[in-house]
Order: structure tokens, then C-alpha cells, then sequence
């Protein structure tokens, strides 16, 4: 099968440095939550890049710059920008390598990103330095910290707090069926007929139950035509076998 897109996302293995989100329940006591209804930008579409995670963490950002301000504004935040910035850590720059949502999360720390109006995504200039100004604009808006979500009562105990939840995944051959563009339910994997293709960055706006099996509610990146008007369902079964990691920021 021959991909449109492009599954760059680079997993992120364990470090014993991370901070780690502590659970505020057990799993039994979280009831479900949908975040979608807390007015948050449209679904974007990241093209054929492979930004998948700085949409992620852009789209998180500006969640919580929409929750916190009085009048409910945020700004549009550039994907270039932080995309641009990360690689250059890695030593990427010359080329569309995809980076670690870890990686991500640190430079929207120590950085910052840019509003949109200073460096438009535009991914045929994926490889354009960011200007002084957009620089410092992005000194304006960032993260203040962010932690590791390892099981699926963190999870569950973020979202009740309406913390949204970084996810990667693994790409299987069925990620890309019709199905899944026409419904938004992903499938668990069939590894006996289906191989990785790539890995995935998303961003997990919530959890429910359908026909007594638990779903989280993902926010893609493909925009509206792909899923559920942009989103996805994808079971829970999928963290501890499928899922790269998770992260929280505010």
C-alpha cells in the first residue's frame, strides 16, 4: 500500500530523567469525558509532511491559551516554526525527518512558538530559518512543564482533570483503509496480515465506551474529510501494545 502521508513520528523511548504525571484515582473511579466541546480551533490538516507531532503540541498549546485567558482567545500558533526548531536540536534540518514528541515539548519550553502570522505553514519552506521576529514572538507563548503518561488510569485521570494527552503510535497497513477515513474507528492490528508503516502523533481529547468497549477520542491531523470530521476512535486497547507514548503539558 502506498502511503499519501507521511508517519515520521520518532518514538520515544523511557528515560529514568522524565517526570512522570501522578494519577489522582484509580481507574474504576473516572467517568468519560469529551473535551471537544471546549470550543478549541478547527481540525487542521499537516499535509504531506511529517509534522504530525507539532501539530500535536501546537494544538494543545492553543487549547489551554483558549482555556485560560478571560475572553476565550488564543492565536494561531506556527507548526513551522517548532517544527523547524526541533529539528535543528536533532541535527535534521535538511530534510523532512519527523521528530520526538519529547523533543517537541522541550523546545515549546525553552523557546517557544511563534504565532502563525510570522512564519505561515507553508511546507515547501520546511527548511527556511525562522526570522529574528518570529523568535522572538515565540519567547511569548510556551509550555510551562510536561510529563509522561504511562498507563491507562493516568490517561483517564489527565482528561478528568481536562488536561488533552499527547499520544504516538504505531502505524499498521489498516490505519489507512477506508473504513477508517469514512468512520474515524481504527482497528486493533492484525499482525498475522498487516505490518508498521510508520509511526503517529495525535491528540486524545477524550474517552467513551461503544457497545461496552472503551475508545479514547483522538483529534487528527488530516483535517475534516478524514474520520469523524477529524477525528478519530481509537480503542484503548492500544496503550501497552500499540502506543509509543503519551505526554501532558500545560
Amino acid at each position: 500500500m502506498n502511503s499519501e502521508r507521511q508517519y515520521l513520528l520518532k518514538p520515544d523511548q523511557v528515560d529514568s530523567r522524565d517526570y512522570i504525571y501522578m494519577a489522582s484515582g484509580s481507574n474504576s473511579e473516572f467517568k468519560e469525558i469529551d473535551l471537544r466541546s471546549k470550543d478549541i480551533p478547527e481540525i487542521f490538516d499537516q499535509l504531506n509532511l511529517g509534522a504530525c507531532a507539532i501539530f500535536s503540541i501546537t494544538e494543545l498549546m492553543m487549547y489551554w491559551m483558549k482555556q485560560n485567558t478571560p475572553s476565550h482567545y488564543y492565536f494561531y500558533l506556527s507548526q513551522l516554526f517548532l517544527y523547524y526548531k526541533t529539528r535543528e536540536t536533532e541535527g535534521t534540518i535538511d530534510w523532512d525527518s519527523g521528530i520526538s514528541i519529547r523533543n517537541g515539548l522541550r523546545i515549546a519550553q525553552q523557546i517557544g512558538v511563534c504565532r502563525e502570522s510570522f512564519f505561515p505553514y507553508d511546507i515547501s519552506k520546511y527548511k527556511v530559518l525562522p526570522s529574528r521576529e518570529a523568535e522572538k514572538d515565540a519567547a511569548d507563548y510556551k509550555i510551562n512543564d510536561y510529563h509522561r503518561i504511562m498507563t491507562v488510569t493516568q490517561l483517564k485521570s489527565a482528561l478528568s482533570e481536562g488536561c488533552p494527552v499527547v499520544l504516538g503510535i504505531e502505524v499498521w497497513n489498516s490505519f489507512e483503509y477506508d473504513e477508517v477515513k469514512n468512520t474515524g474507528f481504527v482497528p486493533l492490528p492484525d499482525k498475522t496480515k498487516e505490518s508498521i508503516i510508520g509511526y503517529h502523533a495525535m491528540l486524545i481529547m477524550g474517552w467513551k465506551k461503544i457497545y461496552d468497549k472503551e475508545y479514547m477520542i483522538v483529534r487528527n491531523s488530516y483535517g475534516q474529510n478524514f474520520g469523524d470530521n477529524g477525528y478519530l476512535y481509537i480503542p484503548m486497547d492500544f496503550i501497552g501494545r500499540y502506543v509509543t507514548d503519551m505526554w501532558v503539558a500545560k
